[in-house]
This record gives C-alpha cells, structure tokens and sequence, in this order.
C-alpha cells in the first residue's frame, strides 16, 4: 500500500493528478485541471501579433490538462484553433480585462468545466517563452509552482514593486497581464474581481484602481502571499506577504531606491536590470525600450525552428466579431507601424523621465534651500 501512495504521488506531481483514498477500497484519481483564459482586444499592432503567436505556440488544444477559454471582446482577424478543450466567446468590448476573464470563467462554468488552477492572461503580453531544457508546457510552471506553495495565493510574471502599506492605493501587487491562482481563492478572496454582476470596470483607471491593485491586496488581507518569477524579486522562491520587512519586500525597497522614478515598475526604462522574455515567460509589449530586440529575436528563432512563417503568420486578415466591424480600423502589423508605435511610446517615457528629472531637480534645490536655513537658524 505504501508503495502505490509513494507511486501515485509521483504520478500526481509529474501529471498534475489528485490522489484519493476511501478507507480500504480502490485508490480513485482525479485530474487536477488547469483552466486558461485568454482576452483579447485587438486594439494595436502588437496585440494581434501576440495573439496570433499565443494561438500557434500556447495553446494546446488535444491535452486533457487544461481548457482554454479564448475571450474576444469586439471586433478581430483572429482564427481560433478548434478542440475539443477549446472555448470561444465572443462579446462586446466591455469592462475592459476583469470583464473579459469574468465572461470566460462564466462560459468555462456553464459548460460544466471543473479545474483545480486558473491563469488569466491578456494579449499585451507576448509569449510562451521557455528555455529549451524545459520541458513542461508554459501553463505547468504556473500550476507546479502554485502547487507546491500552498501560502502562494496569487502568481504573476511581474510584481509592482510600490509600497506594501495598506493605505496607499498604489501598493506592491502583481502586475494583471497575468494572473494565476487556485480554484480556491478564485472561489474566495478573489470572487468579486472575476464576477461582472459585482465589477465591470467602466474606464482602465477603474480596472486599475478597482481590479488590479484591490486583488492583491485582497489576497494579503487573506494571509497569503503574492509572487512572481523575476530573478530581482527573489525568484520562484520569493513572496511578497504581510508584514512588510521580509526579504522581498526589502528586494523592492532597495529596487526602488536605486531606480531613477522610482515607481517599482519593472516594464519602464531605469526601472529594472534584468526583465527579458525567458525570465518572464510572458513578456509585455506594450511598453517599448525594453529588451524589445530579443523580443522580436526569439519570435522569429520560434517561428523559424518550427517551420513556419513569421510574417505570413502575423498578418491579419478580414475582420469579423461582435459589432461593426466592416468601418474598423485594424493597424496592420508591419514594420513601419510597429516602429511608429514604439516611437510613440518611446516619446511618452522620454518626457515622463524629462518630468521626472525636472520634479527631482526642484527637489534637490528645495532640500538645498531648507538645509541652507536650517543651517543659518543654528548658527543664530
């Protein structure tokens, strides 16, 4: 008997399989789940072609594994691939992420779809990216390492590295591109982030201020942690929980104090050292300076070794979906627009920094002013 629980268990660790036993009858197993929702707005360049790469390296549509619910919200040129653990919605664009993800755990639920994990995911995000030694599916290294950790209540890529203090509204949380936690806090602390009837964000400072921040704390508040995958932040090993002081917390301190904005975002120029896409699996696009070569390098190698087309692949066709989507405008994803885009962002960051600086000169100047008469009033 000891010898089949010792096998099982293995078996539960390498095949994600839950291990039952009543009393002295047959050993029963259940497979642990994982479900995948997928929202997509195809409102840039860079968000079909992270889709579209999404679709061709990150879904598996034969594994009896996961499920996947891809959400398109509004108007799209995208093919959804067909399986039978494949769900397509298809919606209005509306309540920005948290609604799309609350729509696709809706129509997971309603198809009877029983998953023990949940990962939520956007299409700013381009990925899976994964070293070649390793050999599990993208979604498996999310859920082995929920799996392992049971005080691990929220899993991103990234972690906002601001203040853990629970009166600031802009506190340490895990960046929302992706989201992955258990069935159990999606049932609990985390419910009403994924239910439209209790959140639809009416503006993405809502989905912000009123979805993204808010769940992690919710999950604090919960007692348990928040964690991410960045060598920075400690790894796999690091968690971010109540009270601030621990390791990591003092991780993001030191971050921020060695940054130039210091806002603990590790997607702004200045803001990190070591952010790249086979650390973060999933890497976002829509911010431009950072590391965006070997973005685009990896695309085309994994395109390449698997015979494929990049460019043909990445280009978009009609567009169809829920609305008026013949008068739609869809930014082709050339080489042309993409450099305009990162232009543009690049142009934005540029004059935050320039602001920035200019605020921390006046700072300076300020501190230099007070010292003088603080240094005056004791001389008198």
């Amino acid at each position: 008997m000891l010898k089949q629980l010792i096998t099982l268990a293995l078996l539960r660790a390498a095949r994600g399989v839950a291990v039952a036993v009543d009393g002295e009858g047959p050993i029963q197993l259940k497979r642990e789940k994982t479900l995948v929702v997928y929202a997509y707005s195809q409102h840039s360049a860079d968000a079909a072609a992270n889709a579209r790469y999404f679709l061709r390296f990150g879904v598996d549509a034969a594994s009896p594994d996961v499920v996947f619910v891809l959400v398109a919200n509004g108007c799209h040129s995208v093919d959804w691939p067909a399986g039978d653990n494949v769900i397509v919605v298809e919606r209005e664009n509306t309540c920005f992420d948290f609604g799309a993800w609350s729509a696709g755990l809706r129509a997971a639920r309603e198809r009877g779809v029983e998953f023990a994990y949940a990962i939520f995911l956007n299409a700013s995000v381009r990925g899976p990216f994964l070293p070649a030694y390793e050999a599990r599916p993208w979604w498996r290294v999310f859920r082995d390492a929920l799996a392992g950790d049971q005080g691990l209540g929220l899993l991103g890529t990234t972690v906002h590295c601001a203040d853990l203090d629970a009166g600031n509204a802009r506190s340490a949380h895990v960046q929302s591109m992706l989201l992955a936690l258990r069935a159990r806090e999606l049932d609990g602390a985390a419910a009403p982030f994924f239910d439209l009837d209790r959140f639809c964000a009416p503006s993405k400072g809502d989905a912000i201020y009123g979805g993204e921040l808010p769940l992690s704390r919710a999950i604090l508040d919960a007692g348990l942690s928040l964690g991410g995958f960045l060598l920075a932040h400690g790894g796999r090993g690091a968690r971010i929980q109540e009270p601030p002081g621990n390791a990591t917390a003092q991780t993001c301190a030191d971050l921020r104090a060695a940054t130039e904005l210091q806002l603990g975002d590790v997607y702004f120029p200045g803001e990190h050292k070591d952010v790249r896409p086979l650390e973060a699996i999933f890497f976002k696009t829509a911010r431009s300076g950072i590391h965006r070569d070997d973005l685009d390098r990896l695309t085309r190698w994994r395109y390449a070794h698997a015979g494929l087309d990049a460019a043909k692949d990445l280009a978009a066709p009609e567009l169809r979906g829920v609305g008026d989507c013949a008068d739609t405008h869809f930014p082709v994803a050339d080489a042309q627009t993409a450099a305009a885009t990162r232009d543009a962002h690049r142009a934005d960051i540029e004059a935050a920094l320039l602001a920035a600086n200019g605020a921390v000169e006046r700072a300076r100047a300020d501190v230099a002013r007070l010292q003088r008469r603080l240094a005056n009033s004791v001389l008198v």
